[in-house]
């Protein structure tokens, strides 16, 4: 019991000393964008997002915060800012500013050290956040530098491309076998008329051997195609009779259910004719003869 006892006093102790911390905890800044000391921003659209540790959007916290954050120039000329406020960030202040700011230009926004939380924690010090603006101007000049790139990329790319396609359109001629006679005949010593007969000969029976070989291909093509076209009449051919046999069995089946029918009709008529009758008859319908029988 004593052991338990000191256990839950050391707990209590424990939560104690944690919730005394947490209330000691004043209100700080955690961060922000951008941060700072940053000199990479657009001039246009400007907007500094500050966050806290602590709840910010209460309205008393808002009401008391107003003028509490303010936007300077190098010069120290106050700029025009709105704080925006978000329900779903809590813990953030959006610092908006109401017109574009100057090229290469250095700003700061203090923040008062009188700024409230929605506890009523205030920050206890002047905080400042400092930032600067892009150079318009070089970033203008590294654009039309990458665009002047891209376009001699693109001359040199096609240049090289055409010239080897060029290159390949004179293998492609090398390999039809197209001969310049007189340099034959040098290399050689026979005259150009017998090299350009010779040259003659040899395409013609190129020619011939790749009409062959053309005639050939074409031959093939067209027996596969009437195997394929033979093998699908035959197929046909196959279902049409199955079709018709089907049709028959089925018009035979009807036709014995129909003859069944009749029959059955008959022996009911003249069953009930010998009971009207009141004669002991027995009649027995002959299926083969398709008569009547009386017994």
């Amino acid at each position: 019991m004593r052991k338990f006892r000191t256990a839950v006093c050391a707990t209590l102790l424990a939560v104690l000393m944690s919730t005394s911390f947490v209330f000691a905890d004043g209100l700080k800044l955690v961060g922000s964008y951008p941060e700072n000391g940053q000199h990479d921003l657009q001039p246009m659209n400007v907007a500094v997002k500050l966050r806290f540790n602590h709840n910010m959007v209460g309205k008393e916290a808002q009401k008391a915060n107003k003028g509490k954050i303010r936007l300077l120039d190098k010069k120290g000329k106050s700029i025009k800012i709105m704080t925006l406020y978000s329900e779903k960030n809590p813990k953030e202040i959006w610092v908006y500013v109401q017109k574009d700011l100057k090229s290469k230009g250095k700003y700061k926004l203090e923040i008062s050290k009188n700024l409230q939380a929605t506890d009523g924690q205030t920050l206890g010090e002047n905080t400042t956040v400092k930032f600067g603006i892009m150079d318009m101007q070089k970033s203008t000049n590294i654009y039309i530098l990458m665009m002047v790139l891209m376009v001699v990329f693109m001359v040199v790319f096609t240049s090289i491309g055409t010239k080897r396609k060029a290159k390949k359109e004179a293998e492609e001629e090398k390999k039809k076998g197209k001969v310049n006679p007189y340099k034959v005949a040098k290399e050689t010593g026979k005259s150009v008329e017998a090299v350009v007969s010779a040259d003659r000969e040899q395409k013609q029976k190129q020619a011939e051997k790749k009409n062959k070989q053309k005639q050939k291909i074409d031959r093939e093509k067209a027996e596969r195609k009437e195997a394929k076209e033979k093998k699908y009449e035959q197929e046909r051919k196959r279902n049409d009779e199955i079709k018709r046999r089907n049709d028959e069995a089925a018009k035979a089946e009807k036709d014995s259910k129909k003859r069944k029918k009749k029959q059955d009709e008959k022996e009911r008529i003249f069953i009930s004719e010998s009971k009207k009758a009141g004669k002991p008859r027995v009649i027995k319908y002959n299926r083969q003869h398709n008569v009547n029988e009386e017994r």
